[in-house]
């Protein structure tokens, strides 16, 4: 990132067919204290409505259209325009809660050394999802630690240390990038309280083929232990 930085949060959106759930999200963001002061949705090659969707928002959200390019590639098109001091992040089907900038923007102006800050994350069934496909859902009851781009805010400046998401990456591309910070010695604090709800409905990214999951994990536990015997060898940063 080059030139000065402004003061406050940036919001990245990677949005695919986000049309059905979008506007809650946008909604969630608008509901905060303080207010976010931009928002930028990068549409990763949408068929349905929701760009326009997301544009029709009383938000005004920043709208920049790539072709289907993968949720890593469009959150890297959106932190190449972040200009504030923090950055945020929220898939268009997922949801803040009301604290979320508050709690996390205590946490990171209460300690310096911090790159980012994390909080927990509670699972919910999407009201429209049908009961055959219910059924065959798990979600959690109860809050759990995430460490999930959702429930963090980042220092911008941490991209530039550490580099941006790998967009070959489909389902793992921020375990990938979180275990390259805690490598280069990026701090970070998880709080205690909920400030994402994750919706489950059956068509998240996250519910790839197994073997998609399995070949991304792999190759990203892969890349960490590589960095670790590098490290220990002292050999030059890969």
């Amino acid at each position: 990132m080059t030139g000065s930085m402004t003061g406050g949060i940036s919001v990245v959106i990677p949005m695919r067919d986000g049309a059905r759930y979008v506007t809650a999200a946008l909604d969630s963001i608008a509901a905060q204290d303080p207010a976010v002061a931009r928002v930028i949705v990068v549409d990763d090659g949408s068929v349905d409505d929701g760009p326009q969707i997301a544009a029709s928002h009383p938000l005004r959200p920043e709208l920049v259209s790539i072709p289907p390019s993968g949720i890593g590639a469009a959150r890297n098109c959106g932190i190449a325009r972040v200009d504030t001091e923090f950055v945020a992040f929220l898939d268009a089907d997922d949801l803040w809660t009301p604290d979320h900038c508050r709690l996390l923007l205590a946490a990171l102006t209460g300690d310096s050394t911090l790159a980012m800050a994390f909080g927990h994350a509670e699972q919910f069934l999407s009201p429209d999802v049908p009961e055959e496909t219910a059924a065959r859902l798990h979600v959690p009851e109860r809050p759990m630690p995430a460490l999930v781009t959702g429930a963090m805010l980042a220092r911008r400046a941490v991209f530039d240390r550490v580099g941006l998401f790998d967009p070959g990456i489909r389902v793992a591309e921020f375990v990938h990038w979180l275990l390259a910070a805690e490598h280069r010695g990026e701090r970070y604090r998880v709080l205690p309280d909920v400030v994402l709800r994750r919706r489950h409905h059956g068509a998240n990214v996250g519910r790839l083929r197994e073997d998609d999951r399995r070949l991304d994990f792999v190759r990203v536990i892969r890349e960490h232990l590589h960095r670790r015997r590098a490290s220990m060898a002292g050999d030059p940063e890969p």
